[in-house]
């Protein structure tokens, strides 16, 4: 099963709130930021953490959006259960 998650910055909320389910998925799909973008949000390192501790890792990385000087700003990343 695959969880999608684009939330617009509520990413660690919905992985807090999903923690006694996401045994149940094999793939989580997420769209997360590099830089902050909405007040508060987690960044893509933490939330990458997050499914790391609840055994995802991450395998591939989707749709990247960067600024004018080309930094990332935002991703989707897909993450697989080790």
């Amino acid at each position: 099963s695959l969880l999608k998650i684009d939330v617009q910055g509520a990413e660690g909320a919905v992985l807090e709130g999903a923690g006694g389910i996401l045994d149940r998925f094999r793939w989580v799909y997420v769209e997360s930021s590099q830089r902050e973008l909405y007040r508060g949000q987690p960044l893509a390192t933490a939330v990458a953490g997050q499914l790391a501790q609840s055994g995802f890792q991450l395998v591939s990385s989707h749709n990247g959006v960067n600024d004018r000087d080309g930094m990332p700003v935002q991703a989707d990343h897909l993450f697989e259960r080790r």
